[in-house]
């Protein structure tokens, strides 16, 4: 199963909504980038308490988002009550 069809299914993005990401992403003049997991971001799991981000994956994600300390968009409550900035 491909990321787009199961993000639908999970109902977070629509198809139309799916697609403005991608072409944001490799638009050059938009502000939307791709974080790389890198060994920083790696590192930076153990800053995201186990206790308010409970799932792996999304731990991974707030932190890729502390290390070069950029706000993360997430509809997430878990991660937005975490303390880690986010946008939505």
């Amino acid at each position: 199963m491909d990321e787009q069809v199961l993000l639908e299914r999970i109902r977070q993005l629509t198809e139309q909504v799916f697609d403005f990401v991608l072409d944001s992403l490799v638009d050059p003049h938009s502000a939307l980038k791709v974080a790389p997991l890198d060994l920083q971001s790696a590192k930076a799991v153990g800053r995201v308490a186990r206790a308010s981000v409970p799932d792996m994956p999304d731990r991974i994600i707030a932190a890729m988002a502390l290390q070069p300390g950029i706000p993360l968009v997430t509809r997430d409550w878990e991660i937005a009550a975490s303390g880690i900035p986010v946008i939505w």
